[in-house]
């Protein structure tokens, strides 16, 4: 019986080993700790005993902090851009960069970015449609949900490309300053961010790979 235990307590270690950060892992811990905890008891191991006791209570405390943290409402749309495109990010830390941000809605025609003008802003299409385009002719029309002036933002260029609303459109805006303060606050966000940036300029990469040979000469990346 105690080597069951015992094996049963280390299928519970590395099952917890396997598991993803958060609140599973917490939870991994907490249940292999508890099967340490059962054998030490069946064997009269007071050692092992305590140093679970203490583990599993350090583990229960971070499980509770965990679920607290994510125990934020968010509405459709929020709870739909969190998934699609901040998946690592806490419910709580998501509001907090979108927070830091602005949203607004522009009209047909709206002007967002200007090719060879210098871009502060950076944003985020949640709703309709944009048409990007540059002197050299090249077009492409952009959908909700992706970012817009990331590249000319990221680099401190000027923007590669004129960004004009083709539909109404929504969508959520950060400035530099904003982006500045949010690091200094919180840098999970910085980097959720940042991570989402490079992954829709990856996007926009291999779409523009893949329509290289159309007539239509769509542009990259703004």
């Amino acid at each position: 019986m105690d080597t069951l235990l015992l094996n049963l307590a280390y299928t519970f270690y590395v099952a917890a080993s396997l598991m993803p950060s958060g609140l599973k892992l917490r939870l991994g811990l907490i249940a292999q700790s508890i099967a340490f905890m059962t054998w030490a008891v069946a064997t009269g191991t007071p050692t092992t005993l305590v140093w679970n006791i203490l583990f599993v209570s350090v583990n229960i405390y971070q499980a509770i902090r965990i679920v607290r943290r994510n125990a934020v409402t968010l509405g459709a749309e929020e709870e739909s851009i969190r998934t699609a495109i901040f998946p690592n990010l806490s419910k709580r830390d998501f509001l907090q960069l979108w927070a830091a941000g602005r949203g607004d809605d522009a009209p047909v025609g709206e002007r967002l970015c200007t090719e060879g003008s210098p871009n502060r802003d950076l944003f985020l299409l949640t709703s309709g449609e944009l048409l990007v385009t540059t002197r050299a002719g090249l077009r492409r029309t952009r959908r909700s949900t992706c970012f817009i002036g990331e590249m000319s933002f990221l680099s401190g260029e000027a923007a590669s490309a004129d960004v004009v609303a083709a539909t109404p459109i929504r969508f959520r805006q950060w400035n530099q300053d904003d982006l500045r303060a949010l690091n200094l606050l919180n840098a999970e966000c910085s980097k959720a961010l940042q991570d989402a940036m490079a992954l829709d300029v990856t996007r926009k990469l291999r779409d523009e790979n893949a329509t290289t040979s159309d007539t239509s000469g769509e542009s990259g990346p703004e």
